[in-house]
């Protein structure tokens, strides 16, 4: 569980970026040319928040088990160049991404940051991972309307995701909390378990098991190189004791002969 000092400091972070956003709310309703205004508003007024990441561990027996989640700052949010270089490390090595976005606001210029960064991470040859889109707040969006949502993201992103998933963690947390199945289903947080699941827990374990036939293999290799050594050790070994032998046998044959030649001369 994450301590009260942590919980605290959120908390605090969270404030301060509310307040921030109630001030620039603030001074754009009092200018007609909102779009260029926000920009200079965010520069002045928006938060710029320290905390590049949070890491938590995760109980859960299904297979959240096996990852570490990092949680960022959304795109959406003031950061200092130092955070964004922390954040783009983290993009660069992880295996998989979520992309969470508010089915409110599927098209925004944080929509666009995110392609802009996943263009980034592909021209950099770090685009080899899974992209998820993940549409949250569809409990938001009327009935009638969400046939047409989904139908737009998947126009506008289905080439840039490997998969898109539309949920409400809204119901899913209401859900889990009450043992309502019902609120759990429609808010189709299985759907996304099951895209882990399938898009990076089984490749995962396909490139586990492929580590580690090569981590066996060049075990064996090596086993076998020392067998080789070993061998060439005990053959020059043995081809050593086989001189020394043939040495050996000539020097009695010399010592025969001289014996015999002794013996030939007293006889005499």
């Amino acid at each position: 569980m994450i301590n009260e000092e942590a919980l605290f400091i959120l908390k605090e972070e969270k404030d301060k970026l509310e307040y921030s956003r109630k001030k620039i709310n603030e001074e754009l309703r009092k200018v007609k040319n909102k779009k260029e205004y926000k920009a200079i508003l965010t520069k002045k007024y928006g938060y710029n928040s320290e905390i590049a990441y949070i890491e938590k561990n995760i109980e859960n027996k299904k297979f959240l088990k096996d990852y570490t989640i990092v949680d960022t700052p959304g795109m959406n949010q003031v950061l200092n160049d130092n955070i964004k270089h922390n954040i783009d490390n983290f993009y660069m090595q992880c295996d998989a991404i979520l992309w969470i976005m508010d089915a409110q606001n599927i098209i925004s210029k944080g929509a666009s940051d995110v392609i802009e960064r996943i263009n980034k991470y592909q021209n950099t040859g770090s685009g080899n991972k899974k992209n998820i889109l993940v549409i949250n707040k569809m409990d938001l969006i009327k009935k009638e309307d969400r046939d047409k949502i989904e139908i737009k993201v998947n126009n506008l992103y289905e080439k840039i995701f490997d998969i898109c998933v539309f949920i409400s963690a809204k119901l899913a947390i209401e859900g889990y909390k009450n043992n309502d199945e019902k609120s759990i289903e429609n808010s189709n947080i299985k759907r996304l378990e099951k895209s882990i699941e399938d898009e990076i827990t089984k490749e995962l374990m396909e490139l586990k098991l492929n580590a580690k036939y090569k981590n066996i293999m060049i075990l064996k290799n090596e086993i076998l190189r020392k067998i080789k050594r070993t061998k060439m050790m005990e053959y020059l070994m043995i081809e050593e004791h086989e001189e020394r032998i043939i040495l050996l046998e000539n020097q009695i044959e010399e010592y025969n002969k001289m014996y015999i030649d002794l013996i030939e001369k007293i006889n005499k």
